[in-house]
């Protein structure tokens, strides 16, 4: 059986098991957050972020047996190796990254585009610590750490880097503009029920020029800076920059609803044309950064 079908296979079945999960781990939220002051964060979460969170699950759980199926003996196997300067890497990924998502929050916010919240709700920022210590890890791990070497093994190293890009962009762009499915009215099948409505952004092509080709660009570096240092610790440090700048900008601050400043940004830190050349600047920085280590040697 070709490797790519094996894939293929993996990706339908992530698609299934999280859509089986999504409810109860939506049921076990609300359970959590309804009886835990400091977890009051998950009774008042929609439907649509526990089904996200669901397929996130999904891939973690059946990666091993994926692996074990296309008969990879370990990571080194995937084109991975241990990182000496794993710290140093982060730091510059992360200091990269939020230094450019803070200079776009700030040049939104000068010009009028977005508005601070006022009082500032600096109570909301613990949540978005801790999404940027853990989700970096997870996704890192399956995109550029398990997804990239799975796909390098049968293609060259361009096209697994667009190939996993676009993954990347598309299970990050697959969201709903709109909750469809209310609280009360979730089942043990609503994750099924849910699958059609999380293609609905690709019937804009505004949003698809303005969000997915940003997200593209930034699965690109991602996936760049892996390939380059053979290791994660890099793009750990520029998605925990990304994530830390972009939630708490989006907790502190809201865009001006009177004026409508697509295709150039959107409701969104990273949607917009715009936001796409920001990025494109930061994959720059990363590449001028990773040249410049290996001149001196």
């Amino acid at each position: 059986m070709k490797e790519s079908f094996k894939i293929l296979v993996y990706f339908v079945a992530l698609i299934v098991l999280g859509a089986l999960l999504a409810p109860f781990l939506f049921w076990a939220g609300q359970w959590l957050g309804a009886r835990v002051p400091s977890l009051k964060v998950l009774d008042t979460s929609e439907f649509q972020r526990y089904f996200n969170r669901s397929v996130l699950i999904a891939a973690l759980v059946l990666l091993w047996p994926m692996i074990r199926w296309m008969r990879i003996p370990g990571w080194q196997a995937l084109g991975l190796r241990r990182d000496p300067e794993g710290l140093r890497h982060w730091l510059t990924g992360f200091g990269l990254a939020f230094a450019v998502m803070a200079a776009l929050a700030a040049g939104l916010t000068a010009s009028g585009i977005w508005d601070w919240k006022n009082p500032l709700p600096w109570h909301r920022l613990t949540s978005v610590f801790v999404t940027a210590a853990v989700v970096p890890v997870i996704e890192q791990f399956f995109f550029n750490g398990a997804l990239l070497g799975l796909i390098s093994r049968t293609a060259n190293r361009w096209v697994s880097l667009a190939v996993v890009s676009a993954i990347y962009a598309i299970v990050h762009f697959l969201k709903p503009r709109e909750v469809m499915i209310h609280d009360a009215q979730v089942t043990w099948l609503s994750g099924f029920h849910f699958i059609p409505y999380v293609f609905d952004r690709f019937s804009h092509p505004e949003l698809v020029l303005a969000g997915f080709t940003s997200l593209f660009v930034l699965g690109w570096t991602f996936g760049y800076a892996a390939q380059q240092t053979r290791a994660l610790a890099l793009g750990m440090g520029l998605h925990a920059g990304i994530v830390l700048a972009k939630f708490s900008f989006t907790k502190l601050a809201k865009p001006d609803r009177k004026i409508d400043a697509m295709p150039w940004f959107g409701s969104e830190l990273e949607f917009g044309i715009g936001s796409v050349l920001v990025l494109i600047i930061l994959f720059f920085l990363v590449w001028s950064v990773l040249r410049s280590k290996s001149r001196a040697f």
